[in-house]
């Protein structure tokens, strides 16, 4: 098991968890390919008086799991049904209110953590409203 807290991860623990993410992001039965929804910055067009956003799309392959009890209780702003995800950060830098879209569901993202060396990021997400 990894050690628990910032920088104690010796290069052993560390080489083994990029491993580990790696696998589950490139096997077929447990990764998933998403559409990952960035929204840019409003733009304001003069000539019609409206507004819009700019959003970008990026395909990625993403591993989702369902939160469990304990990681509820520990995260303090999850809630049941809530999904972590996890993706390359050469793929996508997740940011808060992004969406992920899949071929079933589509979620927001409220929480974004980065692993170690950066590697990859662990967002935390739920359902959208429609």
């Amino acid at each position: 098991m990894y050690a628990v807290g910032p920088g104690t991860m010796d290069s052993r623990e560390l080489a083994a968890m990029q491993a580990e993410v790696s696998s589950l992001l490139t096997d077929t039965t447990t990764a998933t390919t998403a559409t990952w929804k960035s929204t840019g910055v409003r733009v304001y067009d003069p000539r019609s008086g409206t507004a819009a956003l700019n959003e970008t799309s990026t395909s990625a392959s993403v591993w989702i799991s369902h939160l469990s009890a304990r990681e509820l209780s520990e995260l303090g702003d999850a809630q049941i049904g809530d999904v972590r995800i996890l993706v390359r950060a050469s793929d996508v830098i997740p940011a808060v209110d992004d969406r992920v879209v899949t071929a079933a569901t589509t979620y927001s993202i409220y929480r974004v953590e980065t692993g170690p060396l950066s590697t990859h990021s662990v967002a935390y997400g739920r359902k959208a409203v429609s």
